[in-house]
């Protein structure tokens, strides 16, 4: 937590240099473009990273490893070309103006980057490298801010995408230097055989664990996706700042603290011991943090983001305080869905994961007065469904834990 938190505190303290030297439309594009790189890494991978936690044996881990990275390579290739195809008969996949329209080439690239680094935190992580992991995202974040800020002040765009590639890029590669030597160790003298192998004795992360993640990071990237289609690019750049700071619980605490619940619980479930006590813990520990950055946003948070960003900028803030009651909702909650991937409930995890992209697609398809109003209805929709998943979480704890007492006795 320690590592992932000096890691984000970068981009967070260059934030008010940045919102003063790009303007909101510019941030809207680079949403965009962020959000569509979130999409296509995941696609790259097939979500077969999470299984390099759950391997036994080194051998595999390694396979696991390295036919993500073939995998990811190949995907990358065809996505270039078949954006160079369609945009050879004029097809455009974001209704963007022209002079940010080569962003979509830079997509996929800094998605093979991400998706790279992604593969090598779960390495770190399956080997108890906590360090090595917070240090990738340091070295991510770090040439990130550089290039963006250097850029900026020159007054050039491209710095935005450019710092966010180029940070990715340098993670990728730190994490695939440092483990490059065990991995070549630990490979199987037949490669392709231990990649097929692995990928059938796994098939449950590309079957059930993949198609919910999609959807669930597309849910996170629905904000974006829809405001963009219903109001405007500029409203995408104040949302896009409302979005960053709304993540800083998250960003800061919730992503180590889920990898650390997968570790911990699938560490129980493996050894059939108690999780109900540690399950607690972790909840309220949760809670507990979100108490003081709910009544922040909630009473000061547009005075705040105009003191802090730039008057321009209060809009964001009004947009935090619509939003803030389904973010810590998200929280609070999100972290323990490892706890289905522990306990092996992937297909329960991803039935509740197409019904939260069921309800929050269903907003594309609404009409909203005004941009207000739409966020009404999406924290509403939010609360509701991370409600549903801490009922079946709870639930399948207490079936866990009523067979592991049996099992004892």
């Amino acid at each position: 937590m320690g590592g992932t938190f000096i890691a984000q505190l970068i981009p967070i303290l260059l934030q008010p240099l940045l919102k003063r030297i790009f303007t909101v439309e510019e941030f809207g594009v680079f949403d965009l473009y962020f959000r569509s790189v979130g999409i296509l890494a995941l696609i790259f991978s097939f979500k077969y990273e999470g299984a390099i936690i759950l391997c036994k044996k080194r051998s595999d881990s390694a396979t696991i490893y390295t036919g993500i990275i073939i995998l990811g390579f190949g995907l990358f290739l065809v996505t270039e070309l078949v954006l160079i195809i369609l945009n050879s008969v004029g097809i455009e996949l974001l209704n963007i103006p022209k002079k940010y329209s080569l962003i979509v080439y830079l997509v996929p690239l800094s998605a093979l980057f991400f998706m790279i680094n992604t593969a090598s935190q779960f390495m770190f992580i399956r080997q108890k490298r906590f360090i090595a992991s917070s240090t990738l995202k340091i070295y991510r974040r770090g040439t990130e801010g550089l290039v963006q800020a250097g850029s900026g002040l020159s007054g050039s765009f491209w710095g935005l995408p450019l710092g966010e590639a180029i940070g990715n890029f340098s993670a990728a590669l730190v994490g695939f230097l440092r483990l490059r030597k065990e991995v070549r160790t630990h490979l199987p003298a037949d490669l392709l055989l231990g990649i097929k192998k692995n990928a059938r004795n796994f098939s449950d992360f590309p079957k059930y664990a993949f198609g919910s993640n999609l959807l669930n990071t597309f849910i996170l990237s629905a904000l974006t996706f829809q405001i963009f289609a219903k109001f405007s690019i500029e409203e995408v750049g104040y949302a896009e700042l409302t979005q960053r700071m709304l993540t800083i619980p998250t960003a800061l605490i919730g992503v180590s603290l889920g990898q650390v619940i997968l570790q911990r619980f699938s560490t129980a479930y493996n050894n059939r011991s108690s999780i109900s006590k540690l399950f607690i813990g972790l909840l309220a520990f949760s809670a507990l943090i979100t108490i003081p950055f709910f009544i922040t946003i909630y009473f000061w948070g547009t005075d705040i983001f105009g003191w802090v960003f730039g008057d321009e900028w209060r809009t964001s803030g009004m947009y935090a305080k619509s939003l803030i009651l389904s973010t810590c909702f998200t929280f609070v909650i999100s972290p323990f869905g490892q706890i289905l991937i522990a306990l092996q409930k992937v297909k329960l995890n991803s039935i509740w994961q197409l019904m939260k992209f069921l309800v929050i697609g269903s907003l594309f398809f609404l009409q909203f007065q005004s941009i207000e109003s739409y966020l009404k209805y999406y924290n509403i929709c939010l609360i509701g469904m991370y409600s549903i998943y801490l009922i079946i979480i709870s639930l399948s704890i207490a079936k866990y834990q009523k067979e592991a007492n049996e099992t004892i006795h």
